[in-house]
């Protein structure tokens, strides 16, 4: 079984495979591998989280990439629980580069989503400027901007008195 587990890569040169991958432009494969390794129900949550990571960077969609953050950040706060700080200092720097990675990929996905939101702005802004070329824009005669409730008699709503119907001397 010792051989077995030797000829096996390591879940870090896995994770280097798939980094490898997504340089080389192809983020299928990297995709690929990232899910091979998070499929393996044995996969340490230092490496399961690693992956989780790597994958929301990968995938194209926005919505995608929130999820596997989210997943990460909640397999990260139950591993901290398990492993309080102080408990274990190998598992506190393990732990501690997790959040490197964690913090990096929120602000990353915070300005993904800007761009996101920016883009389906402007595409809304595009929509719109179809559905009006060739209208006529319709406009209102009423540029008054006091309300015609009844008759005028000579006080406004507030009870003063208006100056239009006020005579001069």
């Amino acid at each position: 079984m010792a051989q077995n587990t030797l000829s096996k890569p390591s879940w870090s040169q896995k994770l280097l495979a798939a980094f490898d991958m997504f340089e080389m432009d192809d983020k299928q494969g990297c995709i690929s591998i990232l899910q091979a390794i998070l499929s393996e129900p044995s996969v340490p949550h230092y490496w399961r989280i690693q992956a989780l990571v790597a994958l929301a960077t990968a995938v194209d969609d926005w919505h995608d990439a929130e999820e596997y953050q989210l997943e990460a950040e909640i397999l990260y706060r139950s591993t901290r629980i398990l492993f309080p700080r102080g408990c274990d200092n190998d598992m506190d720097t393990l732990l501690a580069r997790n959040r490197v990675l964690l913090d990096h990929l929120a602000l990353e996905l915070d300005y993904t989503m800007l761009d996101v939101i920016r883009a389906l702005r402007e595409q809304e802004e595009a929509e719109g400027e179809q559905e009006t070329d060739g209208e006529d824009l319709e406009t209102s005669d009423d540029d008054d901007d006091s309300e015609d409730d009844g008759p005028d008699d000579g006080h406004d709503a507030d009870g003063g008195h208006d100056e239009d119907d006020e005579a001069d001397p």
